[in-house]
C-alpha cells in the first residue's frame, strides 16, 4: 500500500465535492491496512479521518478514531513520536470541535511536550500546534493571547515559502481577534492577504477559501459594509457546499446571510 498514492485519490475527491466517496474509500483502506498488518499506514489513514470528521461535522466520531489512533501507538510504542504528537494535535481539534475545550487543552499541551523534546521537529507541526492553540483562547474572549500564538505561527510560516496555504489560513484566523480588538485596520490587511493568496493560488473550491469567506464577511458586517458582506457569504456558502456539504459552516453562513439581509434594502 502507498500512503502517498492513497492520499492524493483523497484529495481528488474532495477536490471534485465528493466528500462521501472520500470516506468510503477511506474505510476500505483502513481495513486492507489492519488485514495486511500495516500499522503505520494505518495510522495516517486514522488521522486523515479524524480531520475530514471534524471539518464535517462528525467531531465525536473523529475523536472515536482518535482514541483508535491513540491505542494504536500504544500498540506500537511509538509514544514521543511525531505521529504521536500529530494524533494528539488532531485529536485535540476534534474535541475543541465537539465543544471539549478542556480535554482539548490536555491534549494540546501533551503534544507541545512531544514537539519540544524532537530537536528536528518541522517548522509547520509547530505552526499548527501555535494555530490550534490560539483558537481555545479565541473561544474564551483571550484575544490578546490568541494574537500572540498566531504571530509565533506567522512568522515561523513566512520562512516556508511551501506552506502559504497554512499561511493564509493564520492570517484569517487572526481577523476575528484583530476585530475584537478595535483594530479593524490591521485585521482588513490579514484578511487581504489571506484572500489574495487563495484567489491567486488555489481552486476557489478549497475549504479554507470557504472558511476565509466566512471570515471577510463577518469583518465587513462588523464594519457595517453590509452589501461587501452580503457577497462574501455567498461565494462562502457555494465553496462551503461543494466542499464540504451541509456541515456546521454551511449552516453558520446561512444563518449569517439571513442576519445580513435584514440590514439591505
Amino acid at each position: 500500500m502507498d500512503i502517498n498514492a492513497i492520499l492524493k485519490e483523497i484529495d481528488g475527491y474532495f477536490g471534485e465535492g465528493r466528500p462521501e466517496e472520500a470516506d468510503r474509500k477511506l474505510q476500505e483502506y483502513l481495513a486492507q491496512a489492519k488485514k495486511e498488518n500495516r500499522p503505520d499506514i494505518q495510522l495516517s489513514l486514522i488521522n486523515e479521518i479524524i480531520g475530514m470528521y471534524r471539518v464535517t461535522s462528525r467531531a465525536k466520531e473523529a475523536y472515536q478514531y482518535t482514541v483508535e489512533g491513540l491505542t494504536l501507538i500504544v500498540e506500537n510504542h511509538w509514544e514521543g513520536t511525531l505521529s504521536h504528537g500529530t494524533t494528539l494535535l488532531n485529536g485535540a481539534t476534534a474535541l475543541r470541535a465537539a465543544g471539549e475545550s478542556e480535554k482539548a487543552a490536555e491534549f494540546y499541551a501533551e503534544a507541545a511536550e512531544i514537539y519540544a523534546a524532537n530537536p528536528n521537529v518541522p517548522g509547520d507541526y509547530l505552526a499548527g500546534l501555535y494555530t490550534n492553540i490560539s483558537q481555545i483562547f479565541q473561544e474564551k474572549g483571550e484575544h490578546e493571547e490568541t494574537l500572540s500564538y498566531l504571530n509565533r505561527a506567522e512568522a515561523i510560516l513566512e520562512k516556508m515559502p511551501a506552506k502559504g496555504n497554512e499561511l493564509a489560513t493564520v492570517r484569517f484566523d487572526a481577523v476575528n481577534s484583530l476585530a475584537a480588538l478595535g483594530r479593524f485596520d490591521e485585521a482588513e490587511e490579514k484578511m487581504n492577504q489571506a484572500l489574495s493568496y487563495y484567489e491567486n493560488n488555489l481552486d476557489k473550491h478549497e475549504g479554507h477559501y470557504g472558511t476565509a469567506l466566512l471570515t471577510a464577511g463577518n469583518l465587513a458586517f462588523t464594519r457595517k459594509d453590509y452589501k461587501k458582506a452580503m457577497d462574501y457569504y455567498q461565494k462562502a456558502k457555494e465553496v462551503t457546499l461543494h466542499y464540504y456539504g451541509e456541515n456546521d459552516a454551511y449552516r453558520v453562513i446561512l444563518k449569517n446571510i439571513e442576519s445580513c439581509s435584514e440590514y439591505i434594502k
